[in-house]
């Protein structure tokens, strides 16, 4: 696992409901140097969340120390405990993610609410929030909700299997990089083989990172695909603060890429630094020169309002339009939720862009666009060879191998 020094660490008083849990337990807090954890019940943690300010819409860049966390070593508890506990102390509620349940919906309908966005709905796996690095953009703020009893998560899988007939893809997870926490959490362990066997059910890790070591000997049998957030350097020096570099990511879907599993990469969010242009003619580049992706998601920064831009980022550093319509939004006080943060326009000379780019590098590479409007599809029909109603995404619940648009 990373090296990582937390400010705070918090066992809760449920935290190992088995031998695994209680394994993993020892594993994480040798692997961190925990010696002083504090056991915690209910009442204390929903006191916790309002004065560590756990529940705070705060972006990653906006705090003091953006590699400053809180840790919470935790678990899923799947006998009503939990609800009962979230309705007499409601601060716990969206800090346990809202549920007892390691699953979540990912609703179309409510991804594109008030932008026109295209998306697709599934459910998703989730057994940590907050992560280790600090990307700048990031919503997941200063703690760490690790969850340990990954082998009752993982038992119950076929309830929800069953309830899915029709989804083939399960992404995990997108509100951390659980392979920062490895070998010692034990998640890839514990997932891939299980999926490796599961003949129409697919795993899509969610990764910046390069720490797959652990990755490469794991029997998952074409049943786990990869999936790498890649950014330019200068954004991950920059902005992408304590993720590896460009190369070392590329470097470590390559090794998985040789270990026999898929691999995907989204270019996500595509912050407009000053050099943009320059910067994705680069990294494409350097990507093909190493990996043959089954498939590529492009999206532009957004997902924040005008505000919390301003405290997280350093707009000046971005190219001349982006930066005068994001110091315009600013003044204007513009409150405007959703997903596209900067003009169709503006989006749409990054997008075809960088499109272009991995046609001209591979002009068999899918691509896709992340959760874009209609108009936007329409706009760039020449470069791609389907629409919003018929795309492979890079999450989406079907789009696994022998899908329409992969290859």
């Amino acid at each position: 696992m990373y090296p990582f020094g937390f400010r705070s660490v918090y066992v809760t008083d449920w935290a190992a409901p088995d031998d695994a849990s209680q394994a993993r337990l020892g594993r994480i807090c040798e692997g961190f140097g925990i010696d002083d954890a504090r056991v915690v019940g209910a009442a204390e943690l929903a006191e916790l969340v309002e004065a560590q300010g756990w529940n705070a819409p705060v972006r990653t860049g906006a705090l003091p120390d953006p590699r400053e966390r809180d840790l919470v070593l935790n678990a899923y508890r799947f006998d009503g405990s939990a609800e009962r506990d979230i309705e007499r102390y409601p601060a716990l509620r969206s800090w346990t993610m809202g549920s007892e349940k390691p699953w979540s919906w990912r609703d179309a309908a409510l991804e594109g609410a008030g932008s026109g966005s295209v998306c697709q709905s599934a459910w998703e796996l989730h057994s940590i929030y907050g992560c280790l690095h600090a990307c700048r953009y990031c919503h997941v703020g200063r703690l760490v909700n690790m969850m340990l009893n990954l082998e009752q998560i993982r038992d119950r899988l076929h309830e929800l299997f069953a309830l899915l007939p029709s989804q083939r893809l399960f992404k995990y997870d997108n509100q951390t990089d659980t392979l920062c926490f490895e070998p010692e959490y034990g998640a890839s362990e514990t997932f891939v083989p299980f999926f490796g066997e599961q003949n129409s059910r697919y795993l899509m890790l969610y990764t910046k990172s390069d720490n797959v070591d652990h990755l490469l000997s794991l029997p998952h049998n074409g049943q786990t695909l990869i999936s790498w957030t890649l950014s330019p350097q200068p954004t991950c020096e920059t902005v992408e603060i304590g993720a590896p570099s460009m190369s070392a990511r590329i470097a470590a879907a390559a090794k998985c890429q040789q270990a026999g599993y898929r691999v995907r990469f989204r270019f996500s969010p595509i912050v407009p630094l000053r050099t943009w242009r320059e910067d994705l003619g680069h990294m494409v580049g350097a990507l093909f020169g190493h990996v043959d992706p089954d498939l590529i998601t492009v999206d532009v920064l957004g997902w924040m309002r005008p505000w919390q831009m301003r405290d997280a980022m350093d707009i000046d550093a971005f190219a001349d339009g982006f930066r005068d319509e994001a110091w315009r939004a600013i003044a204007s006080g513009d409150e405007r939720p959703g997903k596209h943060f900067f003009s169709h326009d503006l989006r749409l000379s990054v997008l075809r862009e960088v499109v272009g780019l991995v046609r001209s590098a591979s002009p068999t590479t899918p691509i896709s666009l992340c959760n874009e409007t209609r108009q936007m599809w329409a706009d760039l029909a020449d470069l791609l060879p389907y629409g919003p109603d018929d795309y492979a995404c890079c999450c989406g619940p079907d789009s696994v191998p022998g899908c329409r648009g992969l290859r």
